[in-house]
């Protein structure tokens, strides 16, 4: 374990905090332990059609000047907001969609050596297409892919995204594919 001898914020928003922290590594040794502070939980949302295909989004993301495949994901808009709250709000933002059938399939941490970010992973079923209302900031459209389609793209190195493929194996193991 790491012994906390003084921690600092070196940067914070709405969204996020950073933190230095001087530490004492677990052989006695000092050191500083960067990580990120997610001030929000979210939802990360995989909306499946009624023949069985998934709605995913294709997005320009910031931080990688790029584009990559997400599923439907947001932070809750108050502390303590319940994230199937998020989820219904995010799916019809970012997709449209409205599901009729919520699964909740758990939680997912992708790097808890850098961040605390956790987001609950739902499965929405039943869906009804209406009119997408996106964030300024999100760039996407909106794909339907099958589960063969998505597998072939994970082969062809095209999906790299952890939150994508991690809520992607969720799901697998869910609906036993």
């Amino acid at each position: 374990m790491f012994r906390t001898l003084k921690k600092r914020v070196v940067y914070e928003n709405p969204w996020i905090r950073v933190w230095e922290d001087q530490v004492e590594f677990s052989n006695g040794e000092p050191g500083i332990y960067g990580h990120l502070e997610r001030r929000d939980e979210g939802a990360l949302i995989i909306p499946m059609t009624p023949d069985g295909r998934f709605v995913v989004l294709h997005e320009w993301r910031y931080p990688i000047q790029g584009w990559t495949w997400c599923w439907p994901v947001g932070g809750s808009h108050t502390k303590g907001e319940d994230s199937l709250v998020v989820a219904k709000r995010e799916l019809k933002e970012e997709t449209g969609y409205t599901a009729r059938e919520w699964i909740d399939l758990g939680g997912l941490r992708i790097d808890p050596g850098l961040s605390n970010q956790y987001e609950r992973v739902f499965l929405a079923r039943d869906l009804s297409l209406g009119t997408p209302r996106c964030e300024i900031s999100e760039i996407h459209e909106v794909v339907i892919k099958t589960k063969e389609d998505i597998e072939a793209m994970i082969a062809r190195d095209e999906i790299d995204n952890g939150w994508f493929l991690a809520g992607f194996a969720k799901a697998k193991v869910f609906l036993d594919l």
